[in-house]
């Protein structure tokens, strides 16, 4: 059996920035490939945030993608 590499991405994010997190997430997935890692988990919602209130209706995305 091949190992599988893991890494982990443990940040709060910035919530109802979307861009700002997709730049860390890009960022986190470099440093991951780089280590030897085949696979990144990262937070549930890291992208939107928890906390977003009313801008949940702006935030979201189709199931389809954008």
């Amino acid at each position: 059996m091949t190992p599988l590499r893991i890494a982990i991405l443990q940040s709060s994010g910035h919530p109802g920035d979307v861009a700002a997190n997709l730049g860390a997430l890009d960022a986190a997935a470099a440093r991951a490939a780089e280590s030897g890692a085949r696979l990144l988990v990262c937070p549930e919602m890291f992208l939107t945030g928890y906390a977003i209130g009313d801008a949940v209706e702006q935030l979201a995305e189709a199931a389809d993608g954008p």
